[in-house]
């Protein structure tokens, strides 16, 4: 569910310049998908859960 909203934002160009999309996750694959999608401004990981912050890519 995560990736498929991350996609319709990006397709439909709904995140601002400076915007920040934090996608939370506990598994991995899902990180290399949203690489894919939008440039990786920074990970961090807090237990199982790991929080994701995209932005536009340029």
């Amino acid at each position: 569910m995560g990736i498929e909203a991350i996609n319709i934002i990006i397709k439909n160009n709904m995140l601002k310049e400076e915007g920040i999309i934090v996608f939370e996750t506990d598994q991995n694959k899902y990180i290399s998908e949203a690489e894919q999608l939008a440039k990786v401004i920074d990970i961090r990981k807090y237990g199982r859960v790991t929080l994701v912050f995209l932005g536009r890519k340029e």
